[in-house]
């Protein structure tokens, strides 16, 4: 990708972050960016064309950051060879990185974006997310439908999986309480762990306990 388009990208970045589709316009991106008008044009197409663009150079950082490097999460292409324990240890990376994420706030300007989606820019949004999420979503689901019994894609897995990750998504929107509870000013190295371990323990009972549902009806 050439200079002109990162710099168009995280320009816009930021720009739509704050005030959202129709309330920045091209001239402010590219005297920010200090570009060419015509570099829109070029690389991109319009304005909308950089949005969606903009989106998808968010989502795919955020991608390569969680599956990724040394660090991130390699994802097996079948599962159907894996034990419980070796699930739940897939689970558990799964779940704890997702908490880096959000400890990191990497995804800090997506999410003001979406925030600021309209009827008219947020059917391709979540059109680009969930082009992204659909592998992911495919391990999940099938490590959950394993482990507790449920069809692959039927309602009570799906907002189990939501339930669950749901602890996630809290520890991001929930993070002034927290921390104006506990007197602190951010997510300490130890509070990320503490968060960790509850969110797993979590998990772990509520799995169990479809585990145990299951066999019980049986």
């Amino acid at each position: 990708m050439k200079d002109t388009q990162v710099k168009l990208l995280q320009t816009a970045a930021h720009l739509f972050a704050q005030n959202g589709f129709s309330g920045t316009s091209v001239r402010q991106i590219v005297e920010e960016a200090d570009v060419n008008i015509a570099a829109i044009n070029y690389h991109f197409g319009d304005k909308r064309g950089l949005y969606l663009a903009t989106i998808r150079y968010l989502v795919e950082q955020t991608n390569e950051w969680m599956f990724g490097g040394e660090k991130g999460i390699v994802l097996p292409t079948d599962i159907s060879s894996f034990s419980r324990e070796e699930m739940l240890s897939l689970f558990k990376q799964i779940q704890e990185r997702m908490l880096e994420l959000v400890f990191s706030r990497r995804t800090v300007l997506l999410e003001r974006i979406f925030r600021h989606a309209d009827m008219e820019t947020s059917k391709d949004l979540v059109e680009i997310l969930l082009e992204y999420k659909t592998r992911f979503n495919e391990i999940l689901y099938q490590i959950l439908s394993r482990l507790t019994g449920f069809e692959k894609n039927s309602g009570e897995l799906v907002i189990l999986a939501n339930t669950i990750f749901s602890q996630v998504y809290q520890s991001d929107f929930g993070r002034f309480v927290v921390l104006h509870s506990l007197k602190k000013r951010e997510y300490t190295p130890e509070l990320r762990e503490l968060i960790k371990k509850i969110v797993w323990k979590n998990t772990c009972a509520i799995l169990e306990s479809y585990k145990v549902e299951k066999e019980t009806n049986a």
